[in-house]
């Protein structure tokens, strides 16, 4: 099995993948972050299901829709984590676990995702961004770790401000999976203007 793991500071709506998943909270996600960005692209899709009480990111509740073209990946996978408030990083590693079974029940091998900054945890980020990979890959490795063609492709989202604290994390995921896999860690700048 080979892994490639990427830490971008592209908004996942401009990231080329199969499937892009993003954790997001009740109430919260059409104002706040990436899915602003992501629900423009798709002319507003996910305001009308909002407004509709079709999905509202409530604790568990998952979306998967299809991004007919208006977004660079097929596909896109909502996973509400419920109110921000009281929100632990141990719940949203399990849910990012969850969400990488569900992927790889699909088929899906080439991924983007978004893991939110915790209010009052934003300086862990950089570890929480760590945790996630190996959580994200777990259902994978247990599926096709004796696969060596095998290739999964994870690029994480994430905020401008953490690349500079990345490299670290990198040491360490290619560490804890060079031992055993052909592995990739890139940490991409965005470059556009600010």
């Amino acid at each position: 099995m080979r892994l490639d793991f990427r830490f971008s500071e592209r908004p996942p709506d401009s990231l080329w993948c199969e499937a892009v998943v993003l954790f997001v909270f009740q109430r919260k996600f059409l104002t706040l972050g990436p899915l602003s960005g992501l629900d423009s692209k798709m002319g507003g899709l996910l305001t009308r299901l909002e407004k509709a009480g079709f999905w509202t990111g409530k604790l568990q509740e998952d979306l998967l829709l299809a991004s007919q073209g208006m977004l660079k990946a097929e596909k896109v996978l909502l996973c509400g984590l419920g109110p921000a408030t009281g929100c632990a990083f141990p719940f949203v590693a399990g849910e990012v676990e969850r969400a990488g079974e569900v992927l790889e029940k699909m088929g899906v091998s080439d991924l983007a995702v978004h893991i939110p900054v915790l209010e009052g945890e934003e300086t862990d980020y950089p570890n929480q961004l760590e945790q996630s990979a190996e959580r994200v890959v777990a259902p994978f490795l247990r599926e096709y770790c004796e696969s060596p063609y095998y290739l999964l492709k994870v690029v994480f989202s994430m905020e401008r401000f953490y690349a500079d604290l990345l490299s670290p994390v990198a040491d360490r995921l290619r560490d804890r999976f060079g031992r055993e896999f052909d592995v990739s860690v890139v940490i991409e700048r965005d470059k556009r203007p600010d």
